[in-house]
């Protein structure tokens, strides 16, 4: 029993490891959220935008910097800038079309200052007096943008994401759960059947909050591997009622997305292969069983790549989010 103990407190403390990348990656996804999606302001009161279509041609594929990325996403196409009697857009050739006719957010503002180099050329077709304030109005917060972004960032990381851990007395509750499972699966007494049992199965340990890291582009990792597990008989079994699959196991994947960690496990029964999806984080959290689970399944190895991938992410988001605040502040003092 003390082996699988040492086995799953050396799991634990990578999973925290990573779970600490996590939460701070979610608070940056958070303090980016307000930033880009604040309304900056109305460009027109009174809506006077035209009732004849002013089009401007674009045919410009837009590269976006690689800080921006996990906001704003990849490359666009941009085909065509109008402005008409519902409000200034600019329709891309596949996808994507950034429209806004009452409240102008800083999200908007970042692409049009990506996607415009001439905002002279846009100003001079729009003959309506009124309407050509507003696009004004927009083009000076796209430039000052602009601005902002080709500038060194001078403001600070959110002091709100430092570093976060679990308390040691919450980390030794956790193992000492595990000894308890295990000591009734000893007993040969199945844990849904006893106090500690139920207690425990129903217990869901929480790693971390990911409510707003679905808001960033490119979060998935995947590690492609192609190790067989071995694994003692009481976890086989367990592994086998809950997952309908035996041993032998083989680890194909392991996957990393914004609710939690994936392992894909492949098993050979007679002449046939099948498959199931480990999953010893789910939303954020994990339980006795996934530790367990993740003990055998997965390696420090894959614990330590997934998470120098995220902290890679997060030394990004730090420069994403100077660079955005920079640009918020820039139109402040200019407008």
């Amino acid at each position: 029993m003390g082996e699988v103990r040492e086995l799953v407190e050396r799991t634990l403390d990578r999973m925290l490891e990573y779970a600490d990348v996590m939460q701070r990656i979610n608070c940056y996804a958070r303090e980016l959220h307000k930033h880009l999606y604040a309304k900056l302001f109305k460009p027109c009161a009174e809506k006077p935008w035209a009732r004849d279509e002013v089009k401007v041609p674009m045919e410009k594929k837009v590269e976006v910097p690689s800080f921006l990325r996990p906001v704003l996403g990849d490359a666009f196409e941009a085909a065509l800038l109008t402005v008409n009697g519902r409000g200034l857009f600019v329709e891309g050739k596949k996808h994507l079309s950034i429209y806004f006719n009452e409240d102008v957010t800083l999200y908007h503002v970042l692409w049009l200052a990506l996607i415009v180099d001439d905002w002279s050329e846009v100003v001079g077709r729009v003959r309506d007096g009124d309407v050509r304030r507003c696009v004004e109005a927009v083009a000076a917060a796209a430039e000052a943008a602009r601005l902002a972004l080709e500038g060194e960032p001078a403001a600070q990381p959110p002091p709100s994401c430092g570093v976060w851990r679990f308390s040691e007395r919450f980390r030794e509750l956790i193992l000492d759960a595990v000894e308890t499972l295990l000591e009734e699966e000893r007993m040969e007494r199945a844990p849904h059947e006893t106090v500690a049992g139920r207690f425990i199965s129903w217990w869901e340990i929480p790693l971390f909050y990911g409510d707003y890291l679905h808001t960033l582009y490119g979060f998935s990792i995947t590690l492609r591997v192609e190790r067989e597990v071995e694994v003692p008989e009481w976890l086989a079994e367990l592994v086998s009622s809950s997952y309908r699959i035996a041993p032998p196991f083989t680890v194909e994947a392991v996957r990393a997305d914004e609710t939690g960690v994936s392992v894909y496990v492949r098993s050979r029964v007679g002449r046939g292969e099948e498959k199931a999806q480990l999953q010893p984080i789910y939303r954020g959290s994990t339980s006795v069983g996934d530790l367990l689970l993740a003990a055998y399944f997965t390696e420090e190895e894959d614990w330590r790549r997934l998470t120098a991938e995220r902290r890679k992410l997060l030394d990004t988001l730090g420069e994403t989010y100077c660079k955005v605040r920079a640009a918020a502040s820039m139109y402040k003092l200019l407008a």
